[in-house]
């Protein structure tokens, strides 16, 4: 009542929520700079700092009516809805009274909200979900039943409530709405909507089901999904009516369909901005052809259907052990496990430095927490198990009814310390078997019996143990199981069967040269094209003066650095890795790499000024003739300031990782170390592709 008074006098509200901090509610209102304060009269003391006047709701029915006002404009302010910001500050969203029209007639047709509707206002007041209980009900003349907190959580008195009141239209919260629907069978809803965090699967009710999307910057949703089928993950659905969207790459290129990108939003439910942050408003909100569009920082992209998918927040992303995850993607997941209710996962900070992700899952009977991460590791990378997963009665929310991040119980790791303790080495072999390991995953924090790929062990660094493993024991160990249940008992019942069958053997026969994975491999000179290789192959013939597969690189050295030192360590780099001498020809009417040896090095030195640097270095990059080598360029600039490399290399021969290890072992060589030379070549990689085009697995894979 307070806030429609408010409205028709020409002014805004601020809802204030009596269960928000004490700190939140006094930094809200110091940020608007507020002339009135309306409470009841018990809730005063919870802002004893405010010292302006105060309207208690008791006094209300016995002001005097004041003189007639003009009420507000289109462009007046409505409310302001406080949002938690990345940096922690609280940002008020400023909405007008023409963001609130446009939204209140979309709202009604969505949900076919009528006269005789009865709306359950289920959100508190200061979520911007309030909105849509509130106003577009009451406008078309629909009645609104403000659920009693004491019930709020209680699903089955919730149902009662709603049952007993002919409730036809409701919100909640995702994690809320998802439990109600799937578990309660509710006989007077017409139409429910949620929102407010990812969906997960539900059971089409036999009521409308919406799902809906949006910031509190453009009003509660501009995307909706109805939710006609069980699906494993469910899209946010299409633009609501009178709104645009555009999913946008890092430099504001629309994407197409299939790529994922920020979703920009557009149309007349974009707010007027935050304030008192003008440096916040012009980055978020901006000026585009099709008019002003906030940027929602989330991470979408078009489905085929033209639905849209939500991906995960720009800044939500969190990097395990070098791998950007998205933890929704780890919550669907467990999810599908037998038994499991609901589920929440955190990333929490390592003491070590880095991050880890902790699960907290419920369930109404007791969950092996081991049989859960082998159910994970079937279907996802190891380093999305979970480092620590609890099991507890509920998902603890917030006033806003999403997950409380706070009232988590602190993530233990005890259990595996005790399993590390009790499972540690206790032979030479073990020993140099952890250490080895160690050096691979970058910790010792495991014992015997951990599956290693729960502690960093990824597809790539497996085929790097693998090698490692039969370079020092001579035994070919499958890479794959190293990843999915591989430990170190494993790996040393493997080194101990096979020196047992070496022992037994009768006959010694000369060890034929085996790549990682067991394959023969026989030194080809030439050999075929990867089929990654092959697509890039045929885009650069189509361009062949493009430099778009160049990786050119600039390394800052310090001043004084020893450029001989320097360009002994690149030849000695260059020289240990075969690919850098490969070019591409045909034979046999077959397109191959060719391993030339006595192709010289393409390394040069020169003196330079710093601006003649800043010149030349936008020339270095070039075409490469594919057909002729080298497909790089390396050159030694020494200025007055520093010395500097260039180098440019062709992405058929290298890419990102090869990057990492260039400078790695670069590293190494200029601090007096030694590289080894590659043990198994870009060739036999190739060979085990084209070997595996026989297997069972491959034709299963094609299929």
């Amino acid at each position: 009542i307070a806030s429609l008074g408010v409205l028709k006098a020409g002014c805004a509200y601020q809802p204030l929520d009596p269960t928000y901090p004490k700190e939140r509610l006094s930094f809200m209102m110091q940020d608007t700079a507020s002339k009135l304060l309306i409470a009841d009269e018990e809730l005063c003391s919870i802002l004893d700092e405010y010292k302006g006047e105060v309207l208690l709701t008791k006094d209300i029915e016995n002001l005097k009516e004041s003189k007639e006002l003009a009420g507000p404009k289109p462009e007046s302010l409505f409310t302001l809805i406080y949002t938690s910001g990345s940096t922690g500050v609280p940002k008020g969203c400023q909405l007008e009274h023409r963001n609130m029209v446009a939204f209140s007639h979309m709202h009604q047709h969505a949900l076919h909200i009528e006269a005789d509707s009865r709306i359950g206002a289920y959100a508190s007041f200061g979520f911007d979900a309030c909105l849509l209980e509130l106003w577009p009900p009451l406008i078309v003349g629909a009645t609104v039943y403000i659920i009693p907190e004491e019930i709020r959580l209680d699903l089955l008195a919730l149902n009662d409530y709603f049952e007993q009141n002919g409730i036809t239209h409701t919100f909640m919260t995702t994690q809320v709405a998802r439990s109600f629907v799937n578990d309660i069978a509710n006989h007077s809803l017409k139409a429910f909507i949620t929102g407010g965090e990812k969906l997960a699967d539900v059971t089409p009710p036999p009521y409308l089901l919406l799902n809906g999307y949006g910031p509190s910057e453009s009003i509660c949703y501009v995307t909706a999904f109805a939710v006609k089928e069980k699906l494993q993950n469910i899209p946010i659905g299409k633009a609501v009516e009178n709104m645009h969207l555009y999913i946008m790459d890092a430099y504001g290129h629309r994407l197409p369909v299939g790529a994922a990108g920020e979703l920009w939003v557009n149309g007349p439910q974009v707010g007027r901005g935050y304030l008192n942050r003008p440096e916040k408003t012009a980055e978020s909100f901006v000026e585009t052809p099709w008019g002003r569009c906030y940027r929602t920082g989330d991470i979408v992209r078009y489905l085929p259907d033209g639905n849209i998918q939500f991906v995960g927040r720009r800044d939500g992303q969190v990097k395990i052990r070098g791998f950007r995850i998205e933890l929704t993607e780890v919550e669907a997941i467990i999810r599908q496990y037998p038994g499991i209710k609901d589920v929440t996962v955190q990333a929490f900070d390592e003491e070590s430095g880095g991050k880890f992700i902790a699960a907290y899952i419920v369930a109404d009977e007791q969950i092996d927490i081991e049989a859960l991460n082998n159910f994970i590791m079937d279907e996802k990378p190891p380093y999305m198990v979970p480092a620590v997963t609890m099991q507890i009665d509920r998902i603890p929310l917030n006033q806003n009814q999403k997950v409380n991040k706070k009232a988590l119980p602190k993530p233990e790791k005890k259990a595996s310390a005790t399993e590390v303790e009790s499972n540690a080495p206790m032979n030479i072999l073990e020993e140099e078997l952890h250490e080895i390991v160690a050096g691979i995953v970058g910790t010792k924090d495991f014992g015997l019996t951990t599956v290693l790929g729960y502690v960093g062990l990824t597809s790539i660094s497996a085929i790097k143990l693998a090698v490692q493993l039969n370079k020092k024991y001579g035994v070919i160990v499958d890479s794959k199981e190293l990843v999915k249940k591989g430990n170190l008992q494993y790996i040393e019942n493997e080194i101990l069967n096979h020196l047992l069958n070496t022992l037994s053997s009768e006959q010694n026969t000369p060890q034929e040269q085996q790549s990682a994975s067991g394959i023969q491999h026989s030194a080809l000179k030439n050999a075929p094209l990867s089929y990654a290789q092959m697509g890039v192959y045929v885009d650069c013939m189509k361009q062949p003066t493009s430099t778009v597969y160049n990786i050119p690189t600039l390394i800052r050295l310090p001043k004084g650095t020893d450029v001989q030192l320097l360009e002994k360590s690149i030849e000695t780099l260059i020289q240990s890795h075969p690919q850098f001498f490969v070019h591409f020809g045909s034979e046999g009417g077959e397109i191959v790499q060719i391993v030339d040896k006595n192709q010289p090095l393409a390394l040069a030195k020169s003196q330079l000024s710093e601006a003649e640097l800043e010149r030349y270095k936008l020339e270095f990059v070039k075409p490469f003739n594919l057909r002729q080598g080298p497909l790089y360029r390396m050159e030694i600039v020494t200025t007055e300031q520093d010395v500097y490399l260039l180098a440019d290399v062709h992405h058929l021969i290298f890419d990102g990782s090869s990057l990492d290890l260039f400078l790695n072992q670069l590293c190494d060589l200029m601090n007096g170390m030694e590289i080894e030379a590659e043990a198994i070549s870009y060739a036999d990689f190739v060979a085990d592709e084209k070997a595996a085009e026989s297997t069972p697995s491959y034709a299963e894979a094609k299929d």
